[in-house]
């Protein structure tokens, strides 16, 4: 079993590479990645490196993609002093706000401060749920790569059946937006990490990177998405590339 950490999901992000069907024949057979023993407080991930595919990224649909996020709508639930959950003191600023996201839909932020004891609380919670999904996205080229975006909530799992990999979400998960080319370099920065934890399978795990970089800029892979509250979805270059499917319906 090989372990992974990142500094935003501590111990319960779980990136697991499964033997694939087509590309790495010989590589990361039946592994399992539990992050816990890399989690600390400093460590940093790896952004989306810059290539020539990066720059295009940044052009037409761009647009779209702001045109997506409009100004968001905030409300005030809850206002006020209350009962410090730690010392007992009535000197607990508690705030509770409705935030209503592009993506996400509205959240609920938990904020607090005891000028008493200092005990400090943040949060934020889904306060809708929509249909579980799984989203199929297919890489046809470098362009769908840079140019498809990726909007992962802390619910979401990602896998790849070709390339081999599968990023799983666990109670300290959070949400991220970044581009199919972002993303596949973070795979790219937590597979280093595995080298550095399992030494003995360097030779395997470097053949795994190469592949992700060659799949970077020629496309020619598939990602899934499955998210239980339906908040996951990938916004695609060309719409011809993403299938959506309603997991409630396939159960039915």
């Amino acid at each position: 079993m090989y372990h992974l950490a990142s500094r935003r999901e501590p111990p319960a992000r779980t990136l697991s590479m499964t033997k694939p069907r087509s590309v790495l024949q010989k590589g990361l057979a039946g592994s399992k990645m539990d992050q816990s023993p890399l989690s600390t407080s400093d460590m940093k991930i790896s952004t989306a490196k810059p290539t020539a595919t990066s720059n295009l990224s940044m052009g037409g649909n761009i647009d779209m993609f702001l045109n997506y996020c409009p100004a968001p709508a905030v409300t005030v639930v809850f206002s006020g002093e209350v009962t410090c959950p730690v010392c007992g003191s009535k000197t607990f600023r508690y705030v509770e706000l409705l935030y209503e996201t592009p993506f996400f839909g509205n959240v609920l932020i938990q904020s607090g401060y005891c000028s008493a004891c200092g005990y400090r609380l943040f949060d934020v919670e889904y306060a809708e749920v929509g249909r579980p999904t799984r989203v199929i996205f297919t890489a046809k080229d470098g362009l769908d790569v840079a140019k498809s975006f990726l909007i992962r909530s802390k619910t979401g799992i990602i896998h790849s059946p070709d390339l081999g990999f599968s990023l799983e979400p666990g109670t300290q998960a959070e949400s991220f937006i970044t581009t199919v080319e972002g993303f596949m370099y973070k795979v790219i920065d937590y597979a280093e990490r595995l080298k550095l934890l399992q030494p003995e399978t360097a030779e395997e795990v470097e053949r795994f990177i190469e592949t992700v970089h060659r799949k970077i800029e020629e496309g020619g892979f598939t990602l899934v998405v499955e998210d239980p509250l339906g908040k996951s979805f990938i916004m695609p270059y060309r719409q011809e590339t993403v299938r959506v499917e309603h997991l409630d319906e396939a159960r039915g």
